[in-house]
């Protein structure tokens, strides 16, 4: 699994309160890289159906890299777990372990305890233990396909191995200042909030 900051490309303003720790997402370069580990399957999970239509921007070459390499490459959103409401609980066998999940979980693919063996259908990696009585009525994951594209931090064309990304001029950086005769690194900028700039003199380390 890898866990990524869903603002690390968010429009940032520079000023004395904030920090540019923005950062581009770093993953396996290929789909061999990716089969290295055991990987078949990529699954992008996103926390809404909206987020499910398209992959962030520093993720394209690399999800567009693994669909041609082979690897099934879908999209997940969280929104499509919830609880179920409407339906009275049913007794359920536990000789499964998806079953002794679904006996014990207030949330179900698609909102329904009869949606929710359907998930095995829309992502047909595994054989679901029971047949769904339900089907989720939208799912745009389901059928989500990277498609290259350029962009501040895509290269819109990857092909073999990626060797470095795209990024934007100054992004993630830190303004210093600059001993004008010697070119020594004094601090950060006066405006970031640092040490730096509540120093009234002397020197530490």
């Amino acid at each position: 699994m890898f866990v990524l900051d869903r603002r690390r490309l968010s429009t940032y303003t520079d000023d004395a309160n904030e920090f540019d720790n923005r950062y581009v997402a770093k993953l396996p370069t290929s789909a061999a890289a990716m089969r290295a580990l055991d990987v078949t399957h990529v699954l992008y999970v996103v926390p809404k159906r909206s987020d499910a239509l398209r992959e962030l921007d520093d993720l394209n070459d690399e999800l567009v890299l693994y669909a041609a390499g082979g690897l099934d490459v879908k999209a997940l959103s969280i929104d499509m777990f919830d609880a179920d409401t409407k339906s009275p609980p049913d007794p359920v066998s536990t000789s499964s372990e998806s079953d002794k999940l679904l006996a014990a979980s207030n949330v179900y693919y698609g909102g329904s305890r009869g949606s929710h063996h359907a998930f095995f259908l829309d992502y047909p990696w595994a054989k679901p233990t029971h047949a769904a009585t339900l089907h989720p009525a939208s799912n745009p994951g389901k059928s989500f396909v990277p498609h290259a594209r350029t962009t501040p931090y895509s290269s819109g064309n990857p092909s073999g191995a990626i060797a470095s990304k795209p990024r934007p001029v100054s992004f993630a950086t830190v303004p210093v200042v600059i001993a004008v005769g010697t070119g020594v690194i004094l601090g950060a900028r006066y405006q970031r909030n640092g040490s730096w700039n509540r120093s009234s003199g002397g020197f530490g380390g």
